[in-house]
């Protein structure tokens, strides 16, 4: 996801935002105007399994991921800990 402020001269400020679907890697393009009315999200919780990092990770690619999971970063090959804003040892 990628989202952009505009605010041209004397026009109304938008947000421009991008979108990637999941299951089927389309790409959707949305713009807001502050007038404009939006839906709350319903979002629910998922259990998933990344299998797709195993096989990223022996191709040689480098993946950052942020989670608050531990069940989800002990799948991890190195584990950087933050508080506040710190690196722990």
């Amino acid at each position: 996801m990628e989202a952009t402020y505009v605010a041209p001269g004397n026009w109304k400020a938008t947000v421009q935002m991008r979108q990637r679907n999941f299951k089927d890697q389309t790409i959707q393009d949305y713009r807001f105007r502050s007038e404009d009315r939006v839906e709350q999200a319903y979002l629910e919780e998922t259990e998933m399994e990344f299998l797709c990092l195993t096989e990223l990770w022996k191709g040689g690619r480098t993946i950052v991921m942020v989670t608050h999971n531990d069940h989800i970063s002990a799948r991890s090959q190195r584990i950087v800990r933050l508080f506040d804003g710190l690196v722990l040892p």
